[in-house]
């Protein structure tokens, strides 16, 4: 069985994300496994629910770029523990340019995921 495509961010700005159709107007985790809607609306506010699926699919990503909003921001501990447990390296960028290297990297087939908040 072919397994299903992964989540194509379609476009973002300050209302948010539009990802295979669908419009997220918080922060949304995108892994290869699909996307993930989280009730945090910046990088300060997730919680630990929010990072389990990081660990669910440790190993199908070796990136995780984190799109913080207008600037990047010092990844709080939670976050880096959930990377280090994944073994995946973190990038936190401002949100523009976190989606435009996910989308490159991913066009690239990389293993890559991204954490993003809207602008």
């Amino acid at each position: 069985m072919a397994a299903d495509p992964p989540a194509i961010l379609e476009g973002y700005g300050p209302a948010g994300f539009r990802i295979s159709g669908t419009v997220h107007r918080l922060g949304v985790l995108l892994l290869p496994g699909g996307a993930h809607p989280l009730n945090a609306g910046a990088l300060d506010a997730i919680q630990p629910s929010d990072l389990a699926p990081l660990a669910a699919e440790a190993g199908a990503y070796d990136l995780l770029i984190v799109g913080c909003g207008a600037k990047a921001l010092p990844a709080p501990s939670i976050l880096r523990d959930a990377c280090r447990s994944a073994k995946a390296a973190l990038e936190l960028l401002e949100t523009g340019a976190a989606c435009r290297t996910y989308g490159l990297l991913q066009s690239e087939r990389r293993r890559v995921g991204a954490l993003l908040f809207p602008l």
